[in-house]
């Protein structure tokens, strides 16, 4: 494949490139209307595709409107969003003659992470965003997973706590309602406080102590996470990501408890690498590499 169209869509804004290799050029941002989201939507996707008319072999769509709508709207009393939206109509409708690829955000962030980050002797891989929600992605036997749903990777919709608290996917006790700045926040209102989640960042940092337990908690509970991947799948790397996943002593608190576990169950867990313009790239080098087999 010599050039493709990358285009992500997020939920007020598009982003697309062409990418040669790993070389992004004419690089483009678009603001989406807060009303009238579904048309403004359709508009300018076939206004990137006259855009970019003549210069690309194929199309790596980057959306967390999967092919069956977001997981998030698996639950009927949460807004879908985008979910309704036809994605892969529109895209046929502008696109007539190129092969197209989707996936999630996290998808092709986890795809760029490891293609461009993870030692080459390493086939089994994940990529965990610990973020406002807990979010991921899987690479096994050097393979993006994917699924025929297309949410394959959603791992922190597993199971951390069945008596924990409701998490916005409808299920109760997922590693998201437990690890993720959402859920510390919805801890931190339960203690009364009304804590934003920069305020239990900077009372961590501090060494107030309920601050201390939040931060260990979601830890141990992506410790735990890290050591399922492990067991299941034969992962051989994990990198953290995120606003919580990045934070500092963070990553060590996860590999004390991680530690703590039987020898079997560890394995490296690393911080991501900054790469910019991850999702395009990611998304752009899977598709490259699919249809060179």
């Amino acid at each position: 494949m010599k050039c493709c169209l990358a285009i992500d869509i997020g939920q007020d804004s598009i982003d697309s490139a062409l990418v040669t290799e790993q070389i992004l050029e004419d690089r483009q941002h678009y603001d989406l209307p807060a009303e009238g989201h579904d048309d403004a939507l359709e508009q300018q996707l076939k206004d990137i595709f006259k855009h970019y008319k003549g210069m690309f072999d194929a199309v790596a769509v980057v959306s967390d409107n999967t092919k069956n709508g977001p997981l998030s709207a698996l639950n009927p009393d949460k807004p879908a969003g985008l979910a309704a939206f036809p994605l892969e109509h529109t895209l046929n409708q502008c696109n007539y003659h190129h092969p197209v690829g989707i996936l999630t955000r996290l998808q092709a962030t986890t795809f760029a992470q490891y293609r461009l980050n993870a030692p080459q002797e390493v086939k089994n891989f994940a990529y965990i965003d610990v973020d406002h929600a807990v979010g991921g992605g899987l690479v096994l036997s050097r393979e993006l997973q994917i699924g025929s749903k297309g949410i394959a990777g959603h791992i922190g919709h597993t199971l951390a706590d069945p008596n924990g608290p409701t998490c916005e996917c409808g299920r109760r006790g997922c590693v998201d309602a437990m690890a993720s700045a959402n859920a510390m926040v919805h801890f931190a209102n339960m203690q009364g406080a009304q804590s934003a989640v920069e305020d239990i960042f900077a009372q961590y940092q501090q060494g107030d102590s309920e601050a201390v337990a939040m931060l260990k908690r979601s830890a141990q509970v992506i410790a735990n996470l890290v050591a399922d991947l492990v067991v299941v799948d034969d992962v051989e790397r994990v990198a953290l990501g995120g606003s919580v996943g990045l934070s500092q002593g963070y990553l060590d608190l996860v590999k004390e408890y991680l530690d703590a576990q039987p020898h079997f169950y560890h394995c490296d867990v690393v911080k991501s690498a900054p790469v910019q313009d991850e999702r395009l790239l990611g998304a752009a080098l899977w598709l490259s590499e699919n249809l060179a087999k």
